[in-house]
């Protein structure tokens, strides 16, 4: 316990002691101060009065305040001891006691008696030795009286004020003081205490896009905004100090939630409550399916879709090719960071890399750690480099793409796959250079079963073009179907044909053949325009004929049929 003195008035406006630092860190030259406060609910006129101390022998020095100096309810003035910009009043040549002294706040001039008790506004006496703990660089500061009960003026009471003022003598921290181990000296150009806080921050939003998180909210341009990113509780990440609306935050992750808080700050460091938003950044696909289509090493799919090529963003102006390396069942990492030619823009295969293949633009299809992707068809030939390499741009259709994975293991539910992005970043001295951009960390789990695929529409506009009589064949051409959810090139076609009487052609499911198409009027035949199918018939009967499509999952399109005919 130490023993500190207080006393007051009771009227108002009542002004008190509220903060000295008599002892700095270090030199105290131009460090110390005197902080009152006004607890009245009146304004206080301090120009007829001063501040003295009396140290420990009985000398008494003195600064008297100045015209004007006054004192708003609730609020401080400082008194600096040597210069400093935040003095409300200078005591150029005053310096307080080190080891202990009596400060008196006098509503007059007149110096103090020493021999009779002096009579003041209030004052506080100090002595060193019963302050245990105290260290150079504390200050000693008057408690709060929030609820009419004195508590301190730290932490939850930082912004409480430093009315406690018992009247009496009592020990730390029962008593009117405590030690403080950061001083804060207040001047009138500090906001009033206690005080509101400033209200929750209103219409907070946050919206993922691409590689950044857009915020705002709405704004008082008096306030301070703290935006932190709290996803990692244990390790939060201030983002933005700021007196503006918005703000954006870079990220490299994506597939993940991110959570993060605001809080309106007053000049004066009192905050509002704490707001959260929590938001999802998309991965750059819309969907992505791993499942097995047919027996083998090589009969895994990888079915990836996306609303608009090409789906992976630029960075820093860069781009033209993309490059994604898919990883079984582990994160994925973000070494490395950068792919050359040097690595034939792949990992390793010890790095858990998924090896895939697909059509390339050179053509064949070579099996790599990496797809690499074209942004344009312009980006996709045979002149060399990644250009070879690169996916086959026509085989990019009804915004998905469908790569081979290559693995000699039988994967079940359990496994997953994740994937990192990289942007084509430089070329020269005979190098091709990528650099990550984003990892992303939606795990896709390996699907037991294929996934349901709409069939393909139905053949158009059937018309038969001609019966030739050295080959009995007729000739029936029609446009090619289309198929919603997968490429059109691989959609085979069917035929099969009665010569039964009846409204309704009963085709037999053993008959259906597979169609194959001629070149006409020197057209090689292809999914671009119509096809011709040659089919040998009896030019004795009547027949009606049959179309349809398959693509490659099995799914069938309805029958188009055209007839009756007789050539």
């Amino acid at each position: 316990f130490f023993s500190l003195s207080s006393s007051a008035t009771s009227e108002p406006p009542k002004v008190l002691i509220s903060e000295i630092l008599f002892d700095a860190d270090g030199s105290d030259v131009g460090k110390e101060f005197i902080e009152l406060y006004n607890a009245g609910g009146q304004a206080a006129d301090i120009s007829g009065w001063s501040i003295q101390h009396v140290s420990p022998s009985g000398a008494v020095t003195k600064k008297n305040f100045e015209a004007g100096d006054a004192i708003a309810p609730k609020s401080f003035f400082l008194i600096w001891l040597g210069t400093d910009a935040r003095a409300d009043l200078t005591w150029s040549s005053g310096s307080l006691n080190n080891t202990g002294a009596t400060i008196y706040l006098v509503d007059n001039t007149t110096a103090v008696s020493t021999t009779s008790l002096p009579v003041s506004v209030d004052a506080v006496s100090y002595n060193v030795a019963d302050l245990p703990g105290f260290l150079p660089g504390q200050s000693l500061e008057r408690k709060a009286v929030p609820g009419g009960v004195c508590a301190s003026a730290q932490n939850d009471g930082e912004f409480l004020g430093n009315g406690c003022d018992t009247g009496g003598s009592a020990g730390s921290p029962q008593g009117d003081w405590e030690l403080r181990a950061a001083p804060n000296p207040q001047n009138t150009g500090s906001l009033a205490e206690p005080r509101p806080a400033p209200e929750a921050v209103e219409n907070f939003n946050a919206e993922a896009f691409q590689l950044s998180i857009n915020f705002n909210w709405d704004a008082d341009d008096s306030l301070i905004y703290e935006l932190r990113n709290i996803s990692d509780p244990a390790n939060p990440i201030t983002i933005a100090t700021t007196s503006d609306d918005t703000a954006t935050l870079a990220i490299k992750e994506i597939g993940r939630d991110y959570t993060f808080s605001i809080k309106a700050t007053d000049s004066g460091g009192l905050s509002s409550s704490v707001v959260e938003k929590t938001v999802f950044a998309p991965s750059f696909f819309s969907g992505l399916d791993f499942y097995r289509l047919s027996d083998g090493p090589d009969g895994y799919r990888l079915d990836l879709r996306y609303e608009a090529y090409p789906f992976v963003p630029n960075f820093d102006g860069h781009g033209g090719y993309k490059i994604i390396i898919f990883y079984l069942n582990k994160d994925a990492p973000v070494i490395p960071d950068t792919l050359a030619t040097a690595e034939n823009w792949q990992p390793d295969g010890a790095s858990g890399a998924l090896q895939i293949k697909y059509r390339a633009c050179a053509g064949g299809y070579p099996q790599r750690f990496s797809l690499i992707l074209p942004d344009t068809q312009g980006n996709c030939g045979t002149d060399g480099g990644v250009m070879n390499s690169a996916f086959d741009f026509k085989f990019l259709e009804d915004n998905r793409l469908e790569p081979t994975a290559i693995s000699d293991s039988n994967f079940s539910a359990t496994d997953y796959l994740t994937a990192a992005y990289y942007t084509f970043y430089y070329s020269g001295g005979g190098s091709q250079g990528f650099k990550l951009i984003a990892v992303d960390k939606t795990k896709n789990f390996f699907r037991t079963d294929i996934p349901i695929n709409q069939p393909p529409t139905i053949p158009g506009n059937l018309l038969i073009e001609g019966y030739d009589e050295a080959s009995r064949r007729a000739t029936i051409s029609f446009d090619p179907s289309t198929d919603p959810d997968g490429l059109d090139r691989f959609i085979e076609y069917g035929y099969n044909f009665t010569n039964a009487t009846g409204t309704e052609p009963d085709f037999s499911e053993n008959s259906w053949a597979q169609a194959s198409f001629v070149a006409v009027d020197g057209t090689e035949p292809n999914h671009e325009f119509r096809l011709h199918a040659r089919i040998l018939i009896n030019p004795e009967l009547t027949y009606t004929f049959g179309f349809r499509a398959r693509d490659e999952y099995g799914n069938y399109s309805p029958v188009a049929t055209i007839g009756p005919y007789k050539p």
